[in-house]
């Protein structure tokens, strides 16, 4: 089985990468690998414009598109690319998460298997006949206070009507994450586990599929919950033991707002009425468009004192701190870190060393932030250069502290409010 984000998404970009031989070809790669995948996938629509049975632009454009969450429109390039070469293991991962993100598990579940993931693929068919993140049909909108915020906002959850927990809320989590020994007091169903991302510091751990019946959250019951386990090594944040995570792919079913400033997490009901809400009662926000890859890796452009623009993971639970890099973004940005300033990091994967860096500013979008923390060492490596493009750093948790973060998986849009 491949069972670490690096080896699955070589086998991938493999694909992708080999036999470019045309000059439109390359100029079109190019401009993907440096995240311009807007003015890549006009560079694609012209070479199929001329060759529209072009494989792996076909791809290209099936991928684009599902990083820009257009999922109908990802699905025909795909299926139209599938027609040409039914059996490409490039295609049964892009369309997996198509499906994934569209609750087709049924649809998802032979892919994944073909990708190599048979716990994942096991969990996506034990929800045949069910309506994944079932909801009350009246539900609008509730807002659950955060027990603390520092170093990250804690929330309390009940699992199965009856099993209370205190969970984090981390972007940088993808599933419903319970502890393995919460998810042993709740009775989870169990799919297998599989060894596969990437968490801070480079760190690897053993991770379960499974499900659970209910989650209630505020006022708020979701039922039919794909969920992984995670050993979170006893996690406690202000006095609370920490039972789990509340990660993107839950926020991804609401117009979620983390709201660090007034100490709440608000989720609504996807409509355009509360997105409206939103901007209208806050005439100074900054809307940022960003983009996402595999579950919940969501990728944003900012800078780091007078660079470039640079494309960045927005990942909200490196607690305390607004940024971590890879090696080679603090070596091309000629940040230095003192090595007798070592701490330890904790992540999904265990202990990391990290070393306090200080950036003078930091911007996502338009949103620009003066005077803040970052640490070398949090940077999971493997994810730099493991989507096709480069991934240069990690914003996190201190950038947003003082502000309102909505997230908008329609129009693939940040709301930051102050």
């Amino acid at each position: 089985m491949k069972n670490s984000l690096k080896i699955v998404a070589m086998s991938v970009f493999s694909f992708l990468f080999s036999g470019i031989s045309s000059q439109p070809a390359k100029n079109a790669g190019n401009l993907f690998r440096n995240g311009d995948f807007i003015g890549s996938q006009k560079a694609y629509q012209e070479i199929l414009n001329t060759r529209p049975d072009d494989l792996k632009s076909l791809v290209y454009m099936g991928y684009t598109s599902l990083l820009f969450n257009h999922t109908e429109e990802s699905e025909k390039w795909l299926n139209n690319a599938k027609a040409i070469k039914p059996k490409l293991a490039t295609l049964n991962y892009f369309l997996a998460e198509v499906y994934h993100r569209q609750l087709q598990f049924s649809k998802a579940a032979p892919l994944y298997r073909a990708s190599g993931r048979e716990g994942l693929a096991k969990k996506m068919e034990y929800f045949t006949g069910m309506q994944p993140y079932q909801m009350d049909n009246g539900f609008q909108e509730t807002r659950i206070r955060f027990l603390i915020t520092d170093p990250l906002p804690v929330v309390e959850v009940t699992i199965n009507n009856e099993c209370k927990g205190y969970f984090i809320i981390d972007t940088g989590g993808g599933e419903l994450i319970l502890s393995e020994e919460f998810a042993k007091e709740t009775k989870v169903s169990s799919f297998g586990v599989e060894n596969r991302r990437a968490f801070g510091g480079g760190k690897k751990a053993p991770m379960g599929h499974g499900a659970i019946n209910s989650i209630t959250i505020g006022e708020l019951q979701v039922k039919n919950i794909p969920i992984v386990t995670l050993n979170l090594n006893q996690l406690e944040l202000g006095g609370y033991r920490i039972d789990g995570i509340i990660g993107t792919v839950f926020l991804y079913q609401f117009l979620s707002t983390i709201d660090y400033k007034n100490g709440q997490l608000i989720l609504r009901k996807k409509t355009r009425y509360h997105f409206s809400d939103i901007i209208n009662n806050s005439p100074s926000c900054k809307i940022i468009p960003f983009v996402m890859a595999d579950d919940h890796f969501m990728m944003a452009r900012g800078s780091v004192n007078n660079s470039d623009t640079l494309l960045f993971f927005v990942d909200t639970g490196l607690g305390g701190n607004a940024f971590t890099c890879s090696k080679s973004t603090l070596k091309k940005l000629g940040l230095s870190y003192d090595a007798r300033q070592k701490n330890a990091g904790m992540g999904g994967g265990g202990y990391f060393n990290t070393y306090p860096i200080e950036i003078d500013r930091l911007c996502l979008g338009s949103m620009c932030i003066n005077n803040l923390h970052g640490v070398f060492g949090a940077f999971p490596e493997q994810i730099e250069n493991s989507f096709g493009f480069t991934v240069s750093g990690l914003i996190s948790h201190e950038f947003f502290r003082n502000s309102s973060l909505t997230l908008d998986f329609e129009t693939m849009n940040y709301i930051i409010s102050d």
